[in-house]
């Protein structure tokens, strides 16, 4: 008998063929979930790289890392069980992740945690943001549906609606 703790509880990566276990380094594990029944794990969604051929491989890509990243700072956050998955489909044209939440409201976190772009806010500022709406709304999304930019250094924004699943334009 093994006892662990993890830095995350659980995650999957969804691709077109379903969700597949990895582990806290992005290593594929051998459970493959194709139904989704999996609802307490932020799923990673949209990797630019295929899946491993089989389990025990690293999930190849900087998006899989930045997720994982992204992950291990909201995880013991208490608006965490809010967020549904991380969109990484941006990530390898911008180096930007999404959160999006069990309401489908999407909230663009911008750049792997640590690693802010010049002009952009820092991880403890972004994660101060959602504490605040937090707070305030009970919701990281505020109530709102839609996306919300978080990114920006001076405060978080409301971005007009877009398409069905297509991300809004970075500024």
């Amino acid at each position: 008998q093994i006892t662990a703790q993890y830095p995350i509880r659980c995650t999957f990566v969804r691709d077109d063929a379903g969700d597949h276990l990895i582990d806290p380094h992005g290593v594929l594990l051998p459970q493959t979930d194709p139904l989704g029944s999996h609802t307490d794990c932020i799923v990673l969604a949209s990797p630019h790289f295929a899946r491993p051929a089989r389990p025990g491989q690293l999930w190849e890509g900087a998006d899989i890392a930045a997720g994982i990243s992204l992950l291990k700072v909201i995880y013991s956050k208490p608006w965490a069980k809010q967020i549904r998955e991380i969109d990484l489909s941006a990530y390898n044209r911008d180096n930007s992740l999404a959160l999006i939440t069990d309401k489908s409201s999407m909230i663009l976190w911008g750049a792997s945690p640590g690693d802010a772009a010049p002009l952009e806010a820092t991880t403890s500022e972004k994660l101060h943001r959602l504490d605040l709406l937090f707070q305030t709304y009970r919701r990281i999304d505020a109530n709102l549906s839609g996306t919300l930019d978080i990114t920006p250094q001076d405060g978080v924004f409301k971005l007009p609606d877009t398409t069905p699943n297509e991300p809004p334009a970075r500024p």
